[in-house]
């Protein structure tokens, strides 16, 4: 029975794709000529105004974040990324790429708002400061403290835009009360939420007899 279930789907799945090829078919028939010899695809390029305008933005983000060789930024065409003080965003370790990366996803939505060009206004972030280290010294991690500059950052945005940042670090305890935040964890305390699912939204994990 269980192989006869699986066949019946499998034949479902075949009249489908079938459905679909010849529906594809039909679509293709009443385009004109001319349009189905267009190269299916275009490359945009980006303006130096636009550019230069959205680096100026991603600059003032990560000085904000007092991020490590804050410098000059400009957008590489060749690499379609930035490039800060002189090196590109990907000849940094984990750590560095990955906050660069979030400066330049944040500031895409900055400039957005700021250019009026459509952007949803949200933005998730998964563990962007989870790989990355401090300094060494205990002066340089007061001096910048760039996780707490993120935070804190972040926290002034208020202008009809979400940020979403899932961390394993919390932020500063002084910066909690006037964020949304939420404890994940395996305990049932009083304030804490066990994992991200709601506990009667997870299936069980062996099939019940």
């Amino acid at each position: 029975m269980a192989v006869r279930g699986r066949l019946e789907r499998a034949e479902g799945i075949i009249q489908q794709i079938l459905l679909l090829q010849t529906e594809r078919d039909r679509i293709a028939a009443t385009v004109p000529v001319e349009r189905r010899e267009r190269p299916t695809t275009e490359t945009t390029t980006t303006k130096t105004s636009e550019s230069s305008d959205f680096c100026e933005v991603v600059e003032d983000l990560l000085k904000a974040w007092n991020f490590p060789g804050a410098g000059r930024v400009t957008f590489s065409e060749e690499n379609e990324d930035i490039v800060i003080a002189g090196q590109d965003r990907k000849s940094h370790g984990k750590g560095i790429r990955a906050l660069a990366y979030s400066g330049f996803i944040l500031s895409l939505l900055k400039y957005c708002r700021s250019k009026n060009r459509p952007h949803p206004g949200l933005v998730v972030l998964d563990s962007p400061l989870v790989a990355y280290r401090e300094p060494d010294t205990a002066e340089e991690v007061k001096r910048l403290n760039v996780k707490a500059a993120f935070y804190r950052t972040l926290a002034t945005w208020k202008d009809h835009t979400q940020v979403i940042v899932f961390e394993n670090e919390d932020p500063p305890k002084d910066l909690i009360p006037t964020i949304i935040f939420t404890h994940f964890s395996k305990t049932t305390a009083a304030g804490i939420r066990y994992g991200f699912f709601p506990a009667a939204l997870m299936l069980p994990t062996t099939p019940k007899n």
